[in-house]
């Protein structure tokens, strides 16, 4: 990993991947994807693969991420209760 200076915004710094570290993902991918599908999907029946599908498209269409808000624009933060639960969607 490396740190440059933010061009939009001097206060802040961007890391960036070298290319050793790309080499290490590189390196790493396919093993990775082996134990994944060792340890998560080869476990799972097609009914449930569609399921985390459907779940995951849910979740990545109101995803917070790069500071973007769902479509109601509350972020998704107040679905978080006070003791760090999750509380019903309003």
């Amino acid at each position: 990993m490396g740190r440059e200076g933010d061009p939009e915004d001097a206060r802040g710094a961007v890391l960036v991947l070298t290319e050793s570290g790309w080499s290490e993902i590189r390196r790493a991918a396919p093993l990775h994807v082996e134990s994944v599908r060792r340890h998560f999907i080869d476990l799972l029946s097609r009914a449930q693969i569609e399921v985390l599908g459907d779940v995951a498209e849910t979740v990545a269409a109101t995803s917070t991420w790069g500071g973007k808000s769902d479509a109601s624009g509350r972020g998704g933060d107040d679905q978080v209760a006070d003791r760090g639960e999750l509380a019903p969607a309003a």
